[in-house]
């Protein structure tokens, strides 16, 4: 082969090797752009929408994050007869300076929000930062379908400075209790953690049996734009057994309308999302064979623009709770530990558990 030849070949390889590395990779991206630009413009079109019934039509509980279950029995309200009440718990640091303030709704029975008054937004300086802002449900809400919350409405039994305790009365006439109670200021971190006492109670004359409970770990997005230029940042993460597992955001592109990581955990620990800064973590008092469901969702940036959100997406989180199996007048009670706040080691490693791991 000539020079001349050989010249003619090399460019045609530099020309193939620059199209498949470069200017390929730059036509998807900006079509993959595109496509879920259209995608939140859908769902926002559709939002905005009045919901139409269809008559004997079931709706698939995966096709629609967030949609309360049915079947509320009569002697419990609704959440859409139940008027919300919310209920404010307050926290210091160990210098007694104030820390967070968790509000609690009986509207699903939870954590609606966290609100960290030692951490403030940079967008203007002045707000402070907000846990679960961009969440439907509160924390530790039940559901009993995958990637659906429960929005019963609960009584509030009992209020104090340091607990509130919520009740309700299932279809399925199982009485949930839960007990959400401050730690000791003196525990290290405790100004951002919670436990969670949840009690089931079979009033039925049958047996009762289920292994489909979740409780909701609440949602999570990055705090600014740039921040979405490392998709590591937000995303879900949970240990089961020895194992870490960590599923950024960008993990759940493939189905954007369906519940598309749905793992068997062999012993789960903790998990729940997390973006680069915070965390919102549930610890099971002791590990226990489940399962986890995971969803990406788009969000608008708190502060900024549609146009500056476009193709930003936040996470939301299901950790599901151990098989119940109770008899006639039975009760079971599963404990958990919450953290809701920053990423600090010190506090992350009091709650065992390699919860430290966070911090990676």
């Amino acid at each position: 082969m000539d020079k001349k030849a050989w010249i003619v070949t090399s460019l045609c390889t530099l020309g193939m090797l620059w199209y498949l590395f470069v200017y390929a990779p730059e036509v998807q991206r900006a079509q993959r752009e595109m496509r879920e630009k259209r995608l939140i413009e859908e769902q926002a079109k559709k939002a905005a929408e009045p919901a139409e019934a269809v008559e004997g039509q079931e709706t698939d509980p995966q096709e629609i994050p967030g949609e309360a279950p049915e079947g509320v029995a009569a002697s419990t309200p609704s959440a859409a007869a139940v008027a919300e009440e919310n209920l404010v718990l307050k926290t210091n640091d160990e210098d007694g300076d104030p820390a967070v303030v968790f509000t609690l709704t009986n509207l699903g029975g939870g954590i609606k929000s966290a609100e960290l008054l030692q951490h403030i937004s940079a967008f203007d300086e002045t707000t402070p930062i907000v846990l679960n802002h961009y969440a439907d449900h509160p924390i530790g809400a039940l559901s009993r379908k995958l990637g659906v919350v429960d929005e019963q409405g609960y009584q509030v039994v009992s209020k104090s400075d340091t607990e509130v305790v919520f009740e309700a009365m299932g279809s399925d006439l199982i009485k949930v209790q839960k007990r959400f109670s401050l730690l000791e200021p003196s525990a290290p971190g405790a100004a951002y953690r919670m436990n969670l006492e949840l009690t089931l109670t079979n009033t039925d004359t049958r047996n009762y049996s289920a292994s489909d409970y979740y409780l909701y770990a609440g949602a999570i997005a990055a705090l600014k734009p740039k921040e979405f230029m490392q998709p590591d940042y937000t995303s879900l993460l949970y240990k089961d057994g020895s194992k870490y597992r960590n599923r950024d955001v960008n993990y759940f592109r493939k189905k954007e309308s369906k519940i598309n990581y749905n793992p068997v955990t062999e012993e789960l620990q903790w998990g729940g999302p997390m973006n680069q800064y915070f965390v919102q973590n549930l610890c099971a008092a002791e590990p226990y064979s489940s399962q986890i469901w995971a969803q990406r969702f788009p969000v608008q940036l708190t502060g900024y623009t549609k146009e500056q959100s476009a193709g930003h997406f936040g996470v939301h989180a299901g950790i599901g709770m151990p098989k119940i199996s109770l008899e006639p007048g039975a009760s079971v009670t599963q404990e958990y530990e919450l953290y809701l706040g920053p990423k600090t080691l010190k506090a992350l490693k009091e709650m065992g558990r390699d919860s430290e791991t966070i911090m990676r």
